[in-house]
């Protein structure tokens, strides 16, 4: 371009002089002196002319050249750097050399690939321009202990951490695996990444300094690999086919201290089926007892059987301090000012406040913040979620200076088109995440999938590689999307424009696949996307046990219409809110903002079931605060108030607090403790009296089918409810003993099957 320019420029000068020449020309001089001076002008302004077109012609033709050359020497020194690292590892493994010597190689190997994928890893999909992951700009992000195994449910097995690194060193019954549960967007395989690269620096005073060798896989590309060698072969080192699984399994059966990370086991395919893989065998401790395990994956998504003293660890989002952290090492340097504006603003938003306590969400909302001033109007995750897929055309545009491609018209044009692929993909009996690039290629055309990588919503992960010989060239390119979210994002448009062109479809059969615990972002983009679908989804949710909160953040996506919003709120409040100590900030603040409009619109609760989410009382507010700290607060409709505590005994004064506050509740006619044990007895003051005349009851049920015990106010002591007697004393520590009994072969299904059984009850009450 620059070769043009210049020629253009002398081409003008010397037109520009010619004509001057021609008009200065004197009319009496000879004309044979005249022409002979203006043939000898025109021949030398041809020969410039041509002398400019080929140093044009050369000047491009060399910069072809140039970039040839260029591509082809990076290729070069890729496939240089493939090949030295082969050879210096046969040579190791070939000589005679000693294992400690393979491993050492082997460990360098781990740690560059380690170090590559971190300097890899992009926070955005729109910025590829070195603003990478860094341990400049590594946040921790909120943690809760939330106990080993056999200790879930009982508050002091549980707490906040202040850092990631705190994790390994809670004592927890000498256990050597960490489940590392969070939300879709809540930073589990960065965390992950984070913990390789700890590995890689060796920085001081790190718990990974211990391990002599780490091994990260992810969970995802396992599909159908039964052995761990293989495995990390595969996909750990796929540029090392001279490495064989017999090396592999040489090392890791000599080496003394190994750790593995396994990340994303909710996107496991083979977690159901593929039970007597190795990747099980080493979750179950039935082989390599004495290795560390790490596993992320989300709450309700856990292995169906792990060691009773592993350490599960939540991930809980981005606090206000968190943000304020990221504003300044990632965007705005020292400038704490601008970060305290934009945390004011988003105090002063509830619904994007919320949104941003997801990390995925809140990064995305930093970086757009710079520079759009729409951000302030979003109002619920699919608005939010349209303005970043827009962000990120707008920038993709740009870079392509004017060459747009519009993303709805590839979405509606490429046969099968992005929608149809993601949901294609998530609606499966195996769900799947990744594709091949030739397979994407056919499917999208050329023209499209480069577009989708170019803006970042698809990722290549080349080097996957295939086993069939030991050419480095025999490795395939794996593209997947940059975060799963923005799949189900394309899946949710196929979704609602499907339910809007077939309104008779059965949806159980349609959507036998898609799970909504693993896809919840599937259904709410859905609902916020079309109007006319929502109806449907939140109908089709509701027959399916345990998805109560996702009705409500299906609900809130539709936040312009009212009237969807208030029958919905009607409906939920007439059949029960359930508040679960499992359900992230943001589902527990959702359910909360129904009893905010409940309360704001005179709605009757029928009831509110608090699952394991009580932490403490706050009688000066009054207000129960929750096990993710926020406050149920006094509803004056609210009719019934179900509280269940599974492995817990209450302690006098907290069960006594929390009469209090029923107290207060003037609308309340009855609070039930289910699941757990409050005291025999308790001290009746002038404050329950108004709970007395109003006839409010107090029961307790140990289980589901057990006797229903009422509070008698006159003797503080539990009734039963059939025939009035007084529960003993010998009765109640029989059943306190049946209790503990239960809380020593407690597992995740024996949770899942109490929670059912708490949610039939309280609706079994509330009818009475």
């Amino acid at each position: 371009m620059e070769f043009v320019l210049v020629a253009a420029g002398l081409l003008q000068f010397l037109f520009l002089e010619l004509t001057s020449a021609e008009i200065t020309t004197d009319d009496t001089s000879s004309m044979e002196q005249t022409g002979g001076s203006v043939t000898t002008v025109w021949v030398t302004f041809l020969a410039v002319i041509l002398t400019i077109l080929v140093i044009v012609a050369c000047g491009i033709i060399a910069r072809k050249i140039f970039s040839r050359f260029r591509k082809s020497e990076e290729m070069e020194e890729d496939h240089l750097e493939t090949s030295v690292m082969l050879t210096s590892f046969r040579e190791v493994a070939d000589t005679s050399a000693s294992s400690a010597d393979i491993t050492n190689q082997f460990r360098k190997e781990l740690q560059k690939n380690y170090r590559h994928l971190y300097s890899e890893a992009q926070r955005t999909p729109f910025l590829q321009d070195g603003n990478c992951y860094s341990e400049k700009i590594f946040v921790d992000g909120g943690l809760k202990f939330i106990g080993a195994k056999q200790e879930i449910g009982n508050p002091g097995a549980s707490g906040n951490l202040n850092s990631y690194k705190e994790m390994f060193y809670i004592d927890s019954g000498h256990s050597s695996m960490v489940i590392l549960e969070g939300e879709p967007g809540y930073g589990k395989s960065t965390l992950a990444l984070q913990l390789a690269y700890d590995w890689c620096t060796k920085s001081e005073g790190s718990y990974m300094n211990g391990v002599d060798i780490l091994i990260l896989l992810h969970l995802k590309k396992c599909h159908g690999v039964g052995s761990i060698y293989r495995a990390i072969r595969k996909f750990v080192l796929p540029k090392q086919p001279g490495l064989t699984e017999n090396d592999i399994k040489s090392i890791l059966q000599h080496s003394k201290s190994i750790m593995f990370i396994f990340d994303g086991f909710d996107e496991y395919s083979d977690q159901e089926k593929n039970t007597n893989s190795d990747i099980f065998k080493i979750i179950t401790k039935k082989m390599f007892k004495e290795f560390r395990v790490v596993l992320t994956t989300a709450p309700s998504c856990l292995p169906h059987t792990y060691p009773s003293s592993t350490k599960r660890v939540m991930l809980t989002g981005f606090n206000e301090e968190d943000r304020r952290n990221y504003f300044c090492k990632a965007l705005i340097g020292d400038d704490s000012t601008s970060a305290f504006r934009l945390l004011e603003y988003l105090k002063k938003r509830s619904v994007l406040n919320d949104i941003c306590q997801v990390p995925f969400f809140f990064v995305q909302f930093a970086c757009m913040s710079q520079s759009n001033s729409r951000i302030q109007e979003q109002h619920s995750v699919t608005s939010f979620f349209h303005l970043l897929m827009s962000f990120i055309q707008c920038k993709q545009n740009k870079a392509n200076e004017g060459n747009i491609i519009n993303d709805a018209l590839l979405v509606e044009n490429n046969k099968p088109n992005m929608g149809q692929i993601a949901f294609e993909a998530l609606n499966h009996k195996v769900q799947r995440l990744s594709w091949t690039k030739r397979e994407l290629h056919e499917k999208l055309g050329q023209k499209a999938y480069e577009y989708y990588v170019d803006c970042g919503i698809l990722v290549e992960d080349k080097g996957i590689y295939n086993g069939s010989t030991n050419s480095t060239t025999d490795t395939e390119t794996e593209v997947r999307f940059y975060h799963k979210l923005l799949q189900e994002w394309y899946a949710a448009h196929y979704l609602a424009d499907y339910l809007q062109q077939n309104p008779s479809i059965d949806l159980e059969a349609f959507l036998q696949h898609l799970d909504p615990i693993k896809n919840q972002y599937t259904y709410r983009f859905a609902c916020g996307l079309s109007a006319r679908s929502t109806g449907r989804i939140i109908e089709f949710l509701k027959k399916i046990e345990g998805d109560e909160n996702l009705v409500i953040l299906c609900m809130l996506e539709q936040y312009e219409n009212v009237d969807v919003i208030m029958e919905a709120v009607k409906n939920l409040c007439f059949e029960g809110i359930n508040i679960s100590g499992h359900d992230n900030l943001l589902q527990q603040r959702m359910a909360m903002n129904v009893l905010e409009i409940a309360k704001e619109k005179q709605i009757p609760v029928k009831g509110v079931h608090l699952q394991n989410s009580v932490r403490s009382v706050d009688l000066s507010r009054p207000a129960i605060i929750t096990m993710n700290d926020m406050a149920f607060t006094l509803d004056t409709l609210l009719k019934n108030l179900s509280i269940t505590l599974t492995n817990r005994h209450f302690e006098e004064q907290e069960a006594e607090n929390i009469l209090e506050f029923a107290a207060q509740c003037h609308s309340l006619r009855l609070l039930v403790f289910g699941s757990c044990v409050p005291p025999y007895s308790f001290k009746i003051s002038s404050l329950h009296s108004d709970m007395i005349s109003r006839k409010v009851k107090v029961g307790w049920r140990l289980f589901d089918g057990y006797p229903f015990y009422i509070l008698n106010f006159d003797s503080g002591r539990w009734q039963s409810e059939n025939d009035g007697k007084e529960l003993t004393k010998d009765d109640y520590e029989k059943m306190r003993l049946e209790r503990q009994d239960a809380s020593t072969m407690w597992t995740v299904q024996y949770n899942i099957d109490m929670a059912k059984a708490d949610r039939k009850y309280l609706r079994r009450i509330q009818t009475n």
